[in-house]
């Protein structure tokens, strides 16, 4: 029966990855895919159904992402996310780079479904084959934020609000040699008076129409921020990819996210009484908060519902703290060590290391694992309880990210993610993050040191000796026949279910319920199973399949079996069966 059972997961799994699109080479023989401008949107009416296993995920419909429109015609949908998580298409290749960063057109790999997550980025294939790009940006309850890019795509972004003309004092010319300068104008006096629910503004007197009128939602008076901060003589910056606005105005510096209810104000994190939102492509932000950041002053009038600003109107930076945020990013560029010393066990004379590129990338160079390259991006205020400076490492180690953040006293420290929550059918899953056992030390400021750095050849007798087969606890639930409803459990307490002996000749002995089986084990080939380069092959083991040991970065042993199937790209399937203990 047991057999049976891994044979029809074998099975189950097989079918999961029979979708396997190839991107066709474009005329001009260009081996990748390039990106327009990214978009943004909200998929607000979350799929109320489990997504299908097999078949069409998208049999109930989804969004076009051509309209951005809720479509029960499943032909004509692109994208499909549920409530509980999950996001379908025609096809789905979860992919380790940035969202504007080119593709290679030759991918393989491509499932209907994922479980999400936020910073995931995916290829998608649409409805009519062509391809898209999506990263998620922020999961709530009732809704997911993402972003979006179409294949050599040049139209523009996301609606941006229409720029205002600012009361700017006239530039004074460049003087001839021996003449003195002129003094530059003087700062200018700026007032400015809205109406809640108009779209018109009066700025010195004169009108301007706005892409949004203000309004109010929970009390809170929200305005379009683009028109507001001109106006007042600051600069407004939009990062689409961290949906992040930057506000300087005379020295101050003003970040706020979408949806986050913190903003920083000159280093200091602050908590909003509203997060700024996305409407209609229009960046919404509360009055008050913005404008007295920026040193203007606030009056409302309750019986016109008109709001007036007044302030100082100045393009000239004084005391310009704009660098508060780069500065400490750029002490992250460089390449970082590992401690490992937690495992006594494994004698280390070389640190995994970890380097930190400033266009966005990094590089994880592991003793006991094959290197790999992925994506980090700054934390949003708020998002890593307890520190206001940090970079989330994007899969990082398996399905966790890890984040570097400066601690109370300067340090650089490690922590990694793990689902806090996981939610369930109105709440989505929240993460939450824990120091990592692994120490930071910086040893370069070159991030590429860890890629070109050759660590300590793999020591393979760490397999050697005798072991122990396990599965670790659990339990299985039963349910009411008639309802369906959560009856009870059994509980499986952790026993042992065999024995496996790696001998230094090459030889090995394995035992377990089934029978025993013995002969020669060789070292894997880089990548030859899951990727990791320290493991280890059972040749013709138990159920004439060849079994693999290998070890996981956390220090634990695991031992899979050749499933006979193979993934899309070719490599063989591994079925994680027992843990290893050494016995004593």
């Amino acid at each position: 029966m047991r057999r049976l059972g891994l044979l029809l997961l074998t099975f189950a799994m097989l079918i999961a990855f029979s979708f396997v699109p190839r991107i066709s080479a474009a005329e001009s023989g260009d081996d990748y895919l390039s990106w327009g401008e990214v978009r943004t949107a909200v998929y607000k009416e979350l799929h109320s159904y489990t997504l299908n296993w097999t078949g069409d995920v998208l049999d109930k419909g989804g969004m076009s992402l051509s309209d951005l429109r809720i479509t029960d015609d499943g032909t004509k949908a692109d994208i499909v996310i549920n409530q509980y998580g999950a996001i379908g298409a025609k096809g789905l290749l979860k992919l380790n780079e940035r969202l504007e960063e080119r593709t290679p057109r030759y991918r393989q790999g491509f499932l209907s479904s994922y479980t999400i997550a936020a910073g995931d980025v995916y290829l998608v294939v649409l409805h009519d084959g062509a391809y898209a790009k999506l990263r998620i940006d922020r999961i709530l309850p009732t809704e997911v934020h993402f972003s979006y890019v179409f294949e050599g795509d040049s139209s523009s972004a996301a609606p941006t609000p229409t720029q205002v003309p600012k009361p700017t004092p006239t530039k004074a010319p460049t003087p001839a040699p021996g003449v003195k300068p002129t003094p530059a104008p003087a700062p200018i006096q700026v007032n400015i008076t809205l109406v809640l629910d108009n779209q018109t503004a009066v700025v010195n007197g004169k009108d301007y129409i706005l892409e949004k009128a203000p309004l109010i939602i929970n009390g809170t008076t929200l305005v379009p921020v683009r028109f507001v901060t001109e106006a007042l003589g600051a600069t407004v910056e939009w990062n689409g990819a961290e949906q992040k606005v930057t506000l300087r105005h005379r020295g101050h510096l003003v970040e706020l996210w979408i949806n986050n209810p913190y903003a920083r104000v000159d280093g200091s994190t602050v908590r909003l009484e509203l997060a700024p939102a996305l409407l209609d492509g229009v960046t919404l932000v509360p009055i008050r908060f913005v404008t007295e950041s920026v040193g203007f002053q606030v009056g409302y009038d309750h019986e016109t519902r008109k709001i007036s600003l007044s302030g100082i109107h100045d393009d000239r930076v004084e005391g310009d703290n704009s660098g508060t945020v780069e500065q400490w990013l750029d002490l992250m560029i460089g390449t970082w060590a590992i401690r490992l010393g937690e495992y006594d066990w494994i004698e280390d004379d070389a640190d995994d290391l970890i380097g930190i590129s400033d266009n966005g990338t990094y590089i994880l160079n592991r003793k006991y694992e094959k290197r790999k390259k992925g994506v980090w991006r700054e934390a949003a205020v708020g998002e890593i309880r307890g520190y206001e400076r940090a970079i989330i490492l994007i899969g990082a180690e398996y399905q966790t990210d890890w984040a570097m953040a400066f601690d109370g006293d300067g340090n650089v420290v490690l922590l990694t993610s793990y689902l806090e929550s996981p939610g369930g059918l109105y709440h989505a899953p929240t993460i939450g993050w824990l120091p990592a056992s692994y120490e930071l030390d910086k040893v370069s400021d070159s991030p590429d040191d860890a890629g070109t750095a050759v660590l300590n050849d793999y020591d393979y007798s760490i397999f050697t000796g005798d072991w122990e087969l396990f599965i670790e606890r659990g339990a299985t639930p039963y349910y009411y026949e008639d309802t369906g409803g959560y009856a009870t459990h059994e509980f499986t307490p952790t026993t042992g279910q065999g024995t496996l002996s790696v001998r230094e000749d090459g030889t090995y002995v394995m035992s377990d319920s089934s029978g025993t089986a013995s002969g020669r084990w060789r070292p894997a080939e880089p990548g030859e199973v899951y990727g990791y380069d320290v493991a280890i092959i059972l040749e013709d083991g138990l159920g004439g399949n060849d079994w693999t040991m290998l070890l996981k970065p956390n220090g634990e042993f695991m031992v899979a079996y050749d499933s006979g199937g193979r993934w899309t790209d070719g490599s063989v399937m591994w079925i994680p069966y027992y843990k290893a203990s050494s016995r004593v």
